[in-house]
């Protein structure tokens, strides 16, 4: 349904946007109260299994930090808007600092780019964080108060384990689901399920395994964290 974890937060506005075919109403568990803070055993780094990213959980986010390598030959460079060679540096619009960069040929560069993306934030009314039986429950929404859910779960060896609730979306399935629910005619003509589950419902969810995992995050130890930070020092300079 969708792609690893550096993704989907942020593809969230995208996917509701291109109408995915069920959102949820509320966020869940429903009846729960928001989290102010996210809980302590959560905080911490973490490196995604699928493809070495970097997760900062705080008490009130979650951020992932990504390294791209940018190649381009000279001539593109200065014929794209907005992008640039400025004193010995690669200009990207958004970044605060020139990219130093190196030639890989006479007329072709390569640069190491960095991003740190904010995935949740507390602050924002978008973003709310619940916690029931040992497991985090991630919602985040669109402008029209529909949302995506995603659960954290942490483990004794500290190790987090995500997945996404992933419901079928025959309408046979939905009323199996949950007795209250909206549907909506998208754009390209399917329907679109808005689901308002209750407890009892969202525990059958549970039960029904509609959660699946999807990326492993395992907990960064001050020793790989040197070395992380070594590797990232050698590909900055």
């Amino acid at each position: 349904m969708m792609e690893k974890l550096k993704y989907i937060f942020l593809l969230v506005p995208i996917i509701m946007a291109c109408e995915s075919d069920f959102t949820l109403k509320n966020p869940l568990p429903p009846s729960l109260e928001a989290l102010d803070y996210i809980p302590d055993n959560y905080i911490g780094r973490y490196i995604c299994h699928s493809d070495s990213s970097i997760i900062y959980i705080s008490e009130k986010a979650i951020t992932v930090e990504t390294k791209s390598v940018f190649e381009s030959s000279i001539n593109n460079i200065q014929e794209t808007e907005n992008c640039s060679i400025v004193d010995g540096g690669l200009y990207f619009p958004g970044k605060k600092e020139c990219i130093p960069f190196e030639y890989i040929s006479e007329d072709s560069i390569r640069a190491i780019v960095w991003d740190l993306d904010t995935l949740i934030d507390l602050s924002s009314k978008l973003d709310v964080i619940k916690h029931y039986e040992k497991v985090m429950y991630v919602n985040k929404s669109n402008e029209q108060d529909h949302w995506l859910c995603w659960t954290v779960e942490h483990f004794d060896n500290g190790i987090l384990k995500v997945a996404i609730l992933d419901i079928p979306t025959s309408r046979d399935s939905i009323e199996l689901i949950a007795e209250s629910y909206e549907t909506v005619l998208m754009s390209n003509g399917k329907s679109k399920f808005i689901l308002n589950p209750d407890f009892a419902e969202f525990k059958s969810m549970i039960d029904m395994k509609l959660f699946n995992e999807f990326e492993v995050l395992e907990p960064i130890n001050l020793e790989f964290q040197k070395t992380i930070k070594q590797a990232g020092k050698g590909d900055k300079n």
